[in-house]
């Protein structure tokens, strides 16, 4: 057999292959379904725990566009980086399309640092260098 006709064949094999793989989707869809709904589970409670990446800037302007400084809140004032947080999620299956979900979560950060650099504001520099600032974050879900 030469390289066109087997390359022919196997795209024809392919071709065949994926036909049948779709087909067998499609009609096992409707049965996964009716199974599922037919024993659904009526609450859950699992526990997770993620890391965050976080890039944090803020601006502090004046009333002048472009006057203030962008202030990043994980070098400028010692904010973590990265944090590993715990999750708790849960559902309640009050019927067999219809459910309630919950989650809880802290990404609530705090740090102390002393301030390295002065900042501007309304076109005039405050000098804060060297004072020390502690900063909170508050997000929780």
């Amino acid at each position: 057999m030469n390289d066109r006709k087997l390359d022919s064949f196997v795209g024809a094999l392919h071709g065949a292959w994926l036909q049948a793989l779709t087909a067998l989707v499609l009609i096992s869809g409707p049965a996964i379904a009716n199974a599922q709904s037919a024993d659904f589970d009526r609450f859950s409670v699992s526990l997770g725990l993620f890391v965050t990446d976080r890039d944090s800037k803020t601006r502090l302007d004046g009333e002048i566009p472009g006057s203030g400084t962008e202030i990043d809140l994980e070098n400028d004032l010692g904010l973590d980086k990265s944090d590993s947080v715990f999750r708790l999620d849960s559902y309640y299956r009050f019927n067999e399309k219809h459910r309630l979900d919950f989650s809880i979560f802290d990404l609530s950060r705090t740090a102390s640092k002393q301030i390295e650099r002065d900042i501007e504001l309304c076109m005039r520099i405050v000098h804060i260098r060297g004072h020390y600032v502690r900063s909170e974050t508050v997000a929780a879900s």
